[in-house]
């Protein structure tokens, strides 16, 4: 994932550092007259790129101490909008080596954007001065190594926006599917929190378990409850414990290693609470621990006795020679422990013994409005005592849910920034493109070429540059589809509809950005053109 940011982040300061380069280069055409006079007077080569390079050093450094201030206002909101879902991000500082780091690209990004208005300037310092003044102090058009940078400039824009767009669609699509998911709970009524009783006034199972009887008598009589249960997690992210176990017709080779599953502490009245259906046999009950009964779910059945009757299998914890065999003597539904994107590898939910911290889990008509009155019902069972980790079942899914969504929405900023940048610069190129063929464009209208022509020509020459750039970078998101496997959830990284949907959507939005600059170049006055020339 952090490999994947720096790469989005890659590509868009490489798109910047083009479109600066762009218009670096328009800005130096621009001054040709300026630097054949001073060519003239006798000023060196050496002396105008030392004019550039300092005039170049200004604007990065002026571009750095604004990035500064906004690094610093990021990273306080990065910070507190996923500080639950990155780890350690609020420890994230703009200590002295980021510092470092943001100064040496800028140093590496003046030298790029140096380097680029190069060509122009050594064109400008060659024209010959006579030449110069004849143009009436227009800025020279592009030699043939200024026109092929620039347009290479703007189709290596679009071809580095391609594979970031395409990778925020799909981000954004494993996201949906990821919300579709289903929990296998009814979430949408269900509140939860937990407690956790001091091992000094609960020292042995009996006092625990009278408290957690008491607990679920007052709480079951609250207004708007319906059902309360206890249960040592809670989906969809919180596993309790994953265990090895032995199955007692499917003895473990020896040298091999026994299978693990998820173990779920619940107590009888958890599945009824929750909403999970019973398939077969019974539920646990408060026999269920005396009679060594337990109750799996479905994706357990199907990983270990697929198409099979699995009532009455025997089981017991691995490693535990002295364990008595306990009976599945259920099945239930599929609960997602695991997240929402990891494959269900089955459940055992055992009887919920006198353990010393646990989750109310209550099903309500409100549960929003519930959580007050559960603190107030505990501090009134023990006063010593704190409800914690209140959380609805929406929440608690939303919560699953923010690691990816926080990727998006990063992902997705990136994606728009490269965007808007790469349509800036083709609409860029295409307007300089129309004021270096003013003239010419004079001559075609006044000569009786239609305006219509005259927009078709513009929008083909920026297109051409597009579709070029949209292609390479099309190839280079297929190249590099593998790398997004880790951070998709069942969706391909070369989906057929991402991958034609976002080059037609560059495609449209760089088409109308031509367009303009093309209806603008079409209603141009050509006498006034002449009468200027």
């Amino acid at each position: 994932t952090l490999m994947f940011v720096l790469a989005a982040v890659t590509c868009v300061l490489l798109i910047a550092c083009a479109n600066a380069i762009n218009l670096l280069i328009a800005r130096a055409l621009n001054r040709s007259r300026e630097l054949a006079i001073r060519s003239a007077l006798g000023a060196s080569r050496a002396r105008l790129m030392q004019q550039l390079l300092i005039e170049t050093g200004v604007l990065t450094a002026a571009a750095a101490l604004a990035a500064l201030g906004i690094a610093a206002v990021a990273v306080q909101l990065v910070s507190s909008y996923g500080v639950t879902y990155v780890p350690r991000i609020n420890e994230v500082r703009l200590s002295a080596p980021v510092i470092g780091w943001l100064t040496a690209l800028s140093v590496l990004s003046g030298l790029l954007m140096f380097a680029g208005g190069l060509v122009p300037a050594i064109q400008g310092s060659r024209l010959r001065l006579d030449r110069s003044l004849r143009s009436g102090g227009r800025s020279a058009t592009d030699g043939p190594a200024g026109r092929q940078l620039r347009r290479a400039l703007v189709a290596a824009e679009f071809a580095l926006a391609t594979p970031l767009l395409v990778a925020a669609v799909l981000v954004l699509a494993s996201l949906d599917r990821l919300g579709r998911v289903p929990i296998g709970v009814d979430t949408s009524r269900m509140i939860t929190g937990e407690v956790s009783l001091s091992p000094s006034r609960y020292q042995d199972g009996t006092d625990r378990k009278a408290f957690w009887d008491r607990a679920l008598l007052r709480l079951a009589a609250m207004p708007g409850v319906d059902a309360v249960a206890l249960a040592d997690s809670r989906p969809p992210q919180d596993a309790g414990n994953t265990n090895n176990f032995d199955l007692e017709d499917r003895p473990t080779p020896a040298g091999q290693n026994q299978p693990l599953c998820t173990w779920v502490g619940v107590s009888p009245n958890f599945f009824k609470t929750v909403g999970l259906r019973l398939e077969r046999g019974r539920p646990l009950d408060d026999r269920s621990l005396q009679d060594n009964v337990i109750v799996v779910d479905r994706a357990w059945r199907d990983r270990f006795f697929p198409g099979q009757e699995v009532i009455g299998r025997r089981l017991k914890e691995g490693g535990c020679t002295d364990c008595p065999w306990t009976t599945v003597g259920g099945m239930v539904g599929t609960v997602k422990w695991m997240g929402l994107e990891n494959p269900d590898e089955g459940t055992v939910y055992f009887p919920f013994v006198d353990r010393p911290d646990s989750y109310f889990v209550l099903r309500a008509a409100n549960p929003g409005a519930l959580a007050p009155e559960l603190q107030q019902a505990v501090r009134e069972l023990d006063p010593e005592l704190a409800l914690t980790s209140v959380a609805t079942g929406d929440e608690l899914v939303s919560e699953s849910l923010a690691a990816p969504r926080y990727l998006t929405v990063l992902v997705g900023i990136f994606a728009l920034a490269a965007l808007v940048l790469s349509v800036v610069g083709i609409y860029g190129v295409m307007a300089y493109f129309v004021q270096q063929h003013t003239r010419d464009i004079g001559i075609r209208l006044a000569l009786g070429g239609e305006p219509s022509h005259v927009r078709r020509m513009v929008v083909l020459q920026g297109m051409r540059l597009v579709v070029v750039g949209v292609v390479v970078g099309l190839a280079a998101a297929f190249l590099t589809a593998r790398s997004l496997t880790t951070v998709l959830f069942d969706v391909s990284p070369t989906d057929p509809a991402t991958m034609a949907g976002v080059p037609f959507a560059l495609l449209v939005t760089a088409g109308l950005a031509c367009l303009v600059t093309g209806r603008r170049a079409a209603k141009l006055d050509p006498a006034e053109i002449l009468r200027e020339s």
